[in-house]
């Protein structure tokens, strides 16, 4: 039933959005409108409108937001896979959306530091409050010895041995162990 109602919703979503949809939604709309003086502009008349419109809507939520919840998990996925595959990457950021508004602000803080740090400015609204030379150098630091960097200098530069799982593509929760 799920793999049926993801097919079908994914199938009425692509539909409601082609430019062709919406050519006949509005011609429905005129016909109905157009044909008021036909039915004296009853009650029955505009409730024939006001139901469809209702119901349609109502669905259309649910069928729109499982599409948007399969094509978040499929794109967080993806760059899931693109952060365990490359070395340097910090590998927290995998489970970064389970994260709470805290933590999310602590690593956007972190990045923003880190991108003023080779030359990037963000965007205004992003940049963090001014903080004294030490604690950037303290942050810094911190960076370094949760993404490795501090194994790489202890082995006079060389990256230090990972394993990495191999074989077919798993869930994911290997890879949010920590482990490459």
């Amino acid at each position: 039933m799920s793999s049926w109602f993801s097919r079908w919703s994914s199938r009425i979503a692509t539909i409601s959005g082609y430019w062709q949809t919406f050519v006949i939604m509005t011609g429905i709309c005129l016909v109905w409108a157009l044909s008021g003086p036909l039915f004296n502009y009853s009650d029955t008349w505009q409730l024939v409108i006001n139901t469809a419109t209702t119901v349609l809507t109502f669905l259309m939520v649910f069928l729109i937001q499982n599409t948007q919840n399969r094509d978040a998990l499929a794109v967080h996925l993806k760059l899931d896979e693109l952060i365990h595959s490359i070395e340097t990457a910090d590998n927290r950021i995998i489970v970064a959306e389970d994260e709470d508004d805290q933590n999310l602000n602590e690593l956007k803080e972190q990045y923003t530091v880190l991108a003023q740090d080779i030359g990037t400015e963000p965007p205004a609204d992003a940049q963090p409050a001014r903080r004294r030379k030490s604690d950037q150098t303290a942050t810094a630091a911190s960076r370094a010895t949760t993404n490795g960097n501090t194994a790489r200098k202890a082995t006079n530069g060389q990256k230090p041995a990972t394993t990495r799982t191999t074989g077919a593509k798993s869930s994911g929760s290997a890879r949010r162990s920590g482990s490459k």
